[in-house]
C-alpha cells in the first residue's frame, strides 16, 4: 500500500479569471508586434490590445468566458 500525500490549492490559480475562476488565460498585448508575437497569437498564447497602450487598458483576458482584467503585480484590480 503506497501513501500518497493530496495536495489542495488554498490560494487562486496564477491568472485566474476573476469571473469564471478559469485558469486559461493569455496576456494582452499592446503595441507594434513582431513576428514572433504574430506567431504567439496564432497559436492562442496572447492577444492584440491595441497599437496604442491604455494605461487603464486589460493585462489579462480569459479564454473560456472572455471577460477581460487588468492586473498588477499578480492581482486583479
Amino acid at each position: 500500500m503506497s501513501s500518497h500525500t493530496i495536495q489542495t490549492l488554498s490560494a487562486p490559480l496564477p491568472y485566474a479569471c476573476p469571473e469564471c475562476g478559469s485558469g486559461s488565460t493569455v496576456q494582452v498585448i499592446y503595441g507594434l508586434p513582431d513576428v514572433d508575437l504574430f506567431d504567439a497569437a496564432d497559436a492562442g498564447f496572447v492577444i492584440f490590445g491595441g497599437h496604442i497602450f491604455e494605461a487603464e487598458g486589460p493585462t489579462r483576458e480569459c479564454r473560456g468566458c472572455h471577460a477581460e482584467w487588468r492586473e498588477v503585480d499578480g492581482y486583479p484590480v
